[in-house]
């Protein structure tokens, strides 16, 4: 395989292929080579948009596209890792892939199926809150619930709602770090197994969250990083979820340059989101737990 894209990409490209084993990089160059001797043995050409071709991908496709397959940076993104290359797309990408009219009765099963499995945990999970409660109170004093301010469908703020885990200290609305010294130990068994994310089934039966979807950030985050992450804001066109395609595909993201990778996922979703793809999701959820 080669690679044509700009010179900023090859980092980055070289990072994300280097554990797909059936990728045998040849070589990455900045422009269309003319040197008939780069095309022998290869299997594939992959090329960036933002490669200022002219004339010369015209003659390159009459000369070796009978023989080696040509595929755009973007598809060969969304093929074989899964994201969408947040360099490669544009306004009109964004048009064509992701502002698509929802399918109303795919919206109507979801919603019917966040409704039906939140009050299926609701009532499954009353045995254990007895002592997800005391344990947090003899952990840590202050509130039982954590409250935090989300962003979710259309830039809208919510409540969202979860077990408290971490000490009682300001809400200063940064990443959480791995190890994080605000946490006690009760709230990182409860984190571990997911049982803080419980409180979540009260803003799922409220209209503010899905059980699947692009996961909301914080106010402050959210404002950063679509300052920052071309685009970002459009995660916003449809409900966030607890659980998303970046969350089971990426961790957690606690940088810049990781929020951007979780955003590569989150297009992958928004371009392809359905109802197979969100069971995908619930069942890769649930194995890993």
């Amino acid at each position: 395989v080669i690679f044509i894209v700009p010179k900023e990409l090859e980092e980055k490209i070289r990072q994300d292929i280097k554990n797909l084993e059936f990728v045998n990089l040849v070589n990455i160059f900045n422009k269309i080579p003319e040197n008939e001797e780069v095309y022998k043995n290869i299997d594939l050409i992959v090329i960036s948009r933002k490669i200022n071709v002219d004339h010369q991908l015209k003659n390159i496709i009459e000369k070796y596209g009978f023989r080696i397959p040509f595929m755009e940076l973007i598809d060969f993104y969304e093929r074989n890792l899964n994201r969408i290359p947040l360099e490669e797309i544009d306004e009109y990408w964004i048009l064509k892939e992701i502002i698509n009219p929802e399918n109303n009765f795919q919206a109507f099963i979801k919603r019917f199926l966040d409704i039906f499995l939140s009050l299926l945990i609701g009532i499954l999970s009353l045995p254990i809150l007895p002592f997800i409660i005391i344990g947090i109170c003899i952990s840590s004093p202050g509130p039982i619930i954590f409250k935090q301010k989300r962003i979710g469908k259309d830039n809208k703020e919510f409540t969202l709602y979860k077990f408290r885990t971490m000490k009682v200290k300001e809400d200063l609305g940064i990443w959480a770090k791995e190890n994080d010294e605000r946490i006690f130990l009760f709230g990182k068994i409860l984190r571990r197994l997911h049982l803080d994310e419980i409180p979540q089934i009260i803003n799922i039966l409220k209209g503010e969250l899905s059980f699947i979807g692009p996961r909301p950030e914080q106010v402050n985050i959210t404002k950063e990083l679509s300052e920052k992450i071309p685009f970002f804001n459009i995660r916003h066109i449809i409900q966030p979820g607890i659980t998303g395609w970046a969350q089971v595909n990426y961790r957690y993201a606690r940088s810049l340059e990781e929020s951007k990778i979780k955003f590569e996922y989150d297009l992958f979703y928004l371009k392809n989101r359905n109802l197979f793809l969100d069971l995908l999701i619930f069942i890769r959820t649930i194995l890993n737990i």
